[in-house]
């Protein structure tokens, strides 16, 4: 059914706007592996307009990654577990940085005289 991907895993991202954001996690076939940035980002906009129609406008994905391969457990179960603390430790790495480029790298009064 999927003509543009193998596996599809979604989770909660963290957003600091939103609270949380869908994300979905996307291993796509063969023919579409080799898609360059362009194409990807078309797909991106295909598949989210798609499933704004399919879906509840809030339950779309508002990222959509494109990975090689998806966390899984012995049995072949994704886990999703892992998908979800690993966009919770990007969070977290961005807010530090950029906390500390504003406190510390950032543009300072300084600047202006």
């Amino acid at each position: 059914m999927l003509k543009f991907g193998n596996e599809i895993a979604v989770v909660a991202s963290p957003h600091p706007e939103r609270g949380e954001i869908v994300k979905a996690f996307i291993i796509l076939s063969a023919e579409y592996s080799s898609l360059s940035p362009s194409a990807q980002s078309s797909l991106v906009t295909e598949l989210q307009t798609f499933c704004r129609k399919e879906a509840s406008p809030y339950k779309y994905p508002r990222e959509i990654e494109f990975v090689k391969e998806l966390p899984k457990t012995v049995s072949g179960k994704i886990r999703r577990v892992e998908l979800r603390d690993m966009e919770y430790e990007v969070s977290s790495f961005s807010f530090f940085l950029s906390l500390s480029l504003n406190t510390f790298g950032g543009k300072g009064s300084n600047e202006s005289e």
